[in-house]
Parts: C-alpha cells; structure tokens; sequence
C-alpha cells in the first residue's frame, strides 16, 4: 500500500546516501537487497520491492517471472532460462549453474519431483554437480521413490564431507534416502539406524542454526513428520492386528488411524499435504513385508484425492489407473470424482451408477 511504499521508498533514499561507490555499485548494492527479499519466498514483499528499488534490469523482470504467486509463469520462466544457458547462450558458467539450480529448487518446492530428476538426468556428464543440486536429487529422489535415483545421489552425496558433519542438510537427507534403500535391502535394523540418524542431524539443525528461517523451519517439522510416519511403517508387527491388545500399538491398522488423524489436522497445504503422503506410499512400497504392501493400493487412492483437489489431474490419473490395476473398491468411486473434475460429466455419473448397482448386489447376496 501507498503507507508501504513510502516506507521502502525512505530506506532506499538512506541507504542510497549511505552507499559507498568505492566498494560496491549502486545496482549490486539493491540487487542484494531485492536477492535477500527472493530468498524469503514471499511474492507479494518482492514484487513491492522490485516495484520501489526496481532498476528496469533485465534480473529484476527475470525475478518477477521466477517468484510469481502463479507456479505455471514460475517454472515456465525457470525453464526457459535455463534452456537458454544450458545452450552456452550465456557464457557465464556461474550463470548458467544459477539458473539451472533455481530451476531445480523450484520443482523441487513445489512437489515437481519426477521433474526435478528428469532435468538433472539432462545435464551434460561432464558438469561437477554443485551441493544444492546433490541436495535436489536426494529430496526428489526420496519422495519419488525413485531407486535407481537414490542410489545415484547417494553415491554422489558420499563425495561431499559434509555428510558426516552433525547438523548439515547434506547429512539430513544422505540418511534418509540411506534409511530408504537399506528398507527395500529388507534390512530393517540398517533402516531404524538411518532414521535415528537423519533425526539426530534434523534435530541438531534446528538446536545450532539461530538465522534459520520461518519457512526453512516449517520445511524441518514436515520433514520430523515424515521421519516420524517412515519410523512407525517400519516397526510395525504385522501379525499385532490379531493379537489382544496389549500389542495393537504396534498394528498396522493402529498405525495408518494415527497416521489419518493426524494427517487429516495438518494444513491445508498441498505440497505439505503431498510430501507426507509420498514418504507413506513409497514405504509401503519398499517394505519386504506383503502385509505393509497391501495398504499400498489404498494410499494410491488417497493420492489421487489430494492431486485432484490441488488440480494436478494428469497426476491424479496416473494414480487412479494403478490404484484400480491393483483392485480397491475406493478406487471407483475416486475415479467418478476425477472424472467430474475432467468436465467428463457423463462417464462420472455412468461410473457412479455402476458403483452403486454394484453395491446393491453385494447387499442382496449378503441377505
């Protein structure tokens, strides 16, 4: 607002008389300043900052493009961008490793995790992957459940000494991608070890890093959740549900209600909703165990609810058609309401008829 602008308006006039040309120009100088506005991941405090310190430079449109509220101008800009150095358009090799990298933290963001892999798998061999980059293939790796992917980055992350340094994000992510692989190995004492450790580091991250951001700290306590749930899969006794109830804590049927309350208390944030979901899915998938395999058609049910509702249909479908491969129930009636979301009005309400003469036969032959 105007009171706003007039505020940002008077710390630009006192910084700019407090400016030292000896040191530093006038355009690095506020192109830091709008730089540590991009960093807090606030569209709406950037675009009032580009509004009042705005030099017209070619980074200042590049950066209304790259952190706009509307996700599709986002990566559609980042992807142009760094199609464009990838080329050699831009000599600049820190250039192009900046665009590609920005890129790769904004599907990654954004839950684009398939995406996030396949822009990493097309950069040229011959490129040292930076840290950030390492640290896009573990996470997108993770929650994809990519095997192949996981090992890669892990193997790659083993390069970087920061792996064993208490407390870093390389750390944090190595064990957990670690705590993955060692669960599809089908062994479970490797995998609780793992675990501990990549919460160990979480934790200390958050003890020791006093700048740490609101937005990386959330980032954290979803990634705690989701440690918490991978943990709670993987101690699960799968004979407990037909045992008295000394030992329903440790139930698969006990752990997945937990699992649902909780889940269903969280924000109604998509890409939070959406990276506790994942970690569920892919341990099931991994699991050794038939018994945790089961639960896996369901969650692709509730997949396709969570990616419908947040309008990522194509996703939604994928989900739906391997849910239904694997036979649920609850796969049919989701399958009605994504139709319906599709504008196919005509087949959802077709399905939604068979569903419900299905279940009318199953009544009768139950009397």
């Amino acid at each position: 607002d105007d009171v706003e602008s007039r505020g940002l308006g008077d710390v630009y006039k006192r910084q700019e008389q407090s400016h030292s040309p000896k040191n530093i120009t006038k355009d690095e100088y506020f192109g830091s300043f709008r730089q540590m506005y991009a960093e807090l991941d606030d569209p709406d405090a950037l675009q009032g900052v580009l509004k009042t310190f705005s030099t017209e430079s070619l980074n200042d449109k590049l950066l209304q493009f790259q952190h706009n509220e509307d996700w599709e101008v986002t990566h559609e800009s980042l992807s142009a961008l760094a199609e464009y150095n990838i080329e050699d358009a831009v000599k600049n090799e820190s250039e192009k490793l900046d665009s590609t990298t920005s890129l790769l933290k904004s599907l990654v963001d954004h839950c684009e995790y398939k995406n996030a892999l396949s822009e990493l798998r097309i950069v040229p061999v011959d490129i040292a992957y930076p840290r950030e980059w390492v640290l896009v293939g573990l996470e997108a790796s993770i929650f994809s459940g990519q095997l192949d992917d996981l090992k890669k980055w892990v193997s790659v992350a083993e390069e970087y000494p920061s792996i064993l340094s208490a407390g870093s994000e390389l750390s944090i992510f190595y064990e957990f991608a670690q705590a993955l692989i060692t669960l599809k190995d089908n062994n479970i004492k490797s995998t609780l070890f793992h675990i501990d450790n990549s919460v160990y580091h979480l934790g200390t991250c958050l003890a020791i890093s006093k700048e740490i951001s609101s937005i990386k700290s959330s980032s954290y306590m979803v990634l705690l959740h989701c440690l918490y749930d991978f943990k709670a899969l993987v101690t699960v006794d799968p004979n407990a549900d037909s045992l008295p109830a000394l030992k329903i804590k440790n139930s698969l049927s006990n752990v997945l209600t937990i699992n649902h309350l909780r889940f269903k208390n969280t924000a109604k944030d998509y890409r939070i909703n959406w990276k506790i979901h994942s970690i569920k899915e892919v341990v099931e998938r991994f699991h050794p165990d038939a018994h945790i395999n089961e639960n896996l058609k369901n969650s692709l049910v509730e997949s396709c609810s969570i990616l419908r509702e947040a309008g990522k249909l194509e996703m939604a479908t994928s989900c739906i058609t391997r849910a239904l491969l694997m036979g649920t129930l609850s796969a049919d009636f989701e399958l009605a309401k994504l139709l319906w979301a599709q504008g196919d009005q005509s087949r959802a309400l077709k399905t939604l008829k068979d569903i419900i003469v299905k279940d009318s036969q199953n009544a009768e032959m139950q009397l």
